[in-house]
């Protein structure tokens, strides 16, 4: 059960409910509810509570497989990936400005921008 394998991460991780929820910025209660499996988290909130350390695939599918994302983001596979997605999604100023002013452009300017682009 997720409220189960929560509250062993949780302590695995040495938090207590009000630590592990100011982390996460929850209540109290509501960490009380998702032990007690009368709520649920959202994504965002698992993903918070995957970047604290907790095993993700342990919370979700009561399996443990050892990593973590702080494990993960150790390997070099992850580190070269990151390298280039960096390469990739670095801007120029630009290349900033033209997606500043495409944003801030009325519809049908954007419209005839992107049909303009088409080649």
């Amino acid at each position: 059960m997720f409220g189960t394998r929560l509250k062993e991460e949780r302590a695995r991780l040495n938090l207590t409910q009000p630590q592990f929820a100011e982390k996460i910025g929850v209540s109290k209660r509501t960490v009380v509810d998702w032990e007690q499996e009368k709520s649920s988290p959202t994504i965002k909130q698992l993903g918070l509570m995957i970047e604290m350390g907790m095993e993700a695939y342990y919370l979700l599918n009561d399996f443990r497989i050892g990593r973590t994302i702080g494990d993960l983001k150790q390997l070099p596979a992850y580190q070269e990936m990151m390298s280039v997605d960096e390469t990739m999604t670095a801007q120029s100023a630009d290349e900033q400005e033209l997606l500043r002013r495409f944003r801030n452009a009325d519809p049908q300017t954007q419209a005839f921008i992107m049909k303009e682009l088409e080649l």
